[in-house]
């Protein structure tokens, strides 16, 4: 099956935090691969599905990002569930900080294209 993204993923596999809207805390997840688009995490809570979420995302202490994404797909994996997201709503700003993070902490990926 041929992958029909025209959109580079960025492979990250780095730990961060999120917290949904609402909330009062932040918990822990895991960024498999991130874009300007959206990403893959992995984290124990049980997101809702198909359904759009606001979100904190802690990629780092400088990379801080607001945005709503679509649930897209899930998979159980493990002790974790695993998440397609899809940005509804994404700031320019903070697609500048995606590039910025890929870029200073993953410099071999930001090159590829």
């Amino acid at each position: 099956m041929k992958d029909r993204r025209r959109d580079i993923r960025w492979q990250t596999g780095r730990q961060a935090k999120l917290k949904l809207e609402g909330s009062k805390s932040f918990i822990d997840c895991y960024v498999k691969d991130i874009s300007f688009k959206g990403l893959q995490i992995s984290l124990r809570m049980k997101l809702p599905p198909d359904t759009f979420l606001k979100f904190t995302i802690v990629l780092s202490e400088e990379f801080v990002l607001e945005v709503e994404a679509w649930v897209v797909w899930h998979k159980r994996l493990n002790d974790f569930n695993v998440y397609g997201l899809y940005y509804s709503q994404i700031k320019d700003d903070d697609k500048e900080k995606i590039y910025k993070f890929v870029y200073n902490n993953f410099p071999q990926e930001a090159t590829r294209r």
